[in-house]
């Protein structure tokens, strides 16, 4: 045994990371393809630049999603607000000058990493928890065993 886990298992859990690193990868595209966070067809460099890989921390795997760091920023700045200070004056003077106060342009909704990467972290503990059958355990072994590995 190492640590917590023996090698048959932290086998499957890269596996398994893979796996799932590849449908995060997928529901990226399409949230990004959804909400059209892109400016053309042309450049496209968030949902070409998805991406990732398993890595190991010490005796531990991890996932590790790729992609620029404008795509981040997106999302965050979709949480900014305006200065309240600003807003306040301008509509104190309409009230006072009379003037109708225009309609306020919707934000576009950018929000398109948090919700699904933490939104799916349930189904994988699932997986990794309660999936490692004796067959896929056998399965590794052999796979060990033979160096497929």
């Amino acid at each position: 045994m190492e640590g917590k886990y023996n090698e048959i298992e932290l086998t499957w859990i890269r596996e398994k990371l893979v796996e799932h690193g590849e449908f995060l990868s997928d529901l990226f595209r399409k949230e990004i393809e959804a909400k059209r966070l892109y400016q053309d067809d042309k450049t496209r460099v968030l949902q070409q630049s998805i991406g990732h890989s398993v890595t190991s921390s010490g005796n531990s795997p991890m996932l590790e999603m790729n992609f620029v760091d404008h795509g981040r920023l997106v999302e965050i700045q979709y949480h900014t607000s305006k200065n309240t200070k600003t807003r306040r004056n301008i509509t104190v003077n309409r009230i006072i000058i009379g003037e109708r106060e225009k309609p306020k342009k919707r934000k576009k909704d950018t929000r398109w990493y948090a919700k699904t990467a933490y939104g799916t972290l349930n189904r994988l503990i699932g997986i990794i928890g309660y999936e490692l059958s004796d067959e896929e355990r056998k399965r590794i072994k052999a796979n060990l065993e033979s160096g497929n590995i």
